[in-house]
């Protein structure tokens, strides 16, 4: 499984404290071509289309959590055209409605879009947050 980000607390803690549940996740990689390396964020390699070109044979779902807010709306697209191309379903964790780093809700709101939209299944934590979801996007949620 390829879980972005891998090393977040939340999605370690998804895994079988034995740690024999049977899911292997691929490690994070940070992609430090990105210009916002050079500011000490490393967005996650994985939400690089060329990644899941190069790579989307080594895993079976795509799974995000957090991270996609260093990617333009345009950029989550043509990952989620990649996923596709790649026969790799996307799946994705609601966790936060709005971006607490963000003083204007307009992009996050544009980022989960493309990825609710484009998703084989959309998760989230609660039954308000996936009413909220459902509202704005029509999609089933899982809680």
């Amino acid at each position: 499984m390829a879980s972005v980000p891998a090393g977040h607390v939340y999605v370690r803690h998804l895994a079988a404290p034995s740690g024999d549940d049977g899911v292997r996740r691929l490690p994070d990689l940070a992609d430090t071509t990105s210009p916002k390396a050079l500011h000490g964020w490393y967005p996650p390699a994985m939400l690089a289309p060329s990644w899941v070109s190069t790579h989307g044979a080594t895993f079976d779902v795509f799974h995000v959590h957090f991270g996609f807010d260093g990617r333009t709306p345009a950029e989550l697209t043509a990952l989620a055209d990649a996923l596709e191309a790649a026969g790799v379903p996307l799946v994705v964790t609601v966790h936060d409605l709005r971006n607490p780093h963000h003083v204007e809700p307009g992009l996050h709101d544009a980022q989960l879009e493309v990825l609710v939209r484009r998703a084989a299944a959309v998760i989230t934590l609660t039954p308000g947050a996936a009413r909220t979801i459902t509202e704005r996007s029509g999609r089933a949620v899982h809680v």
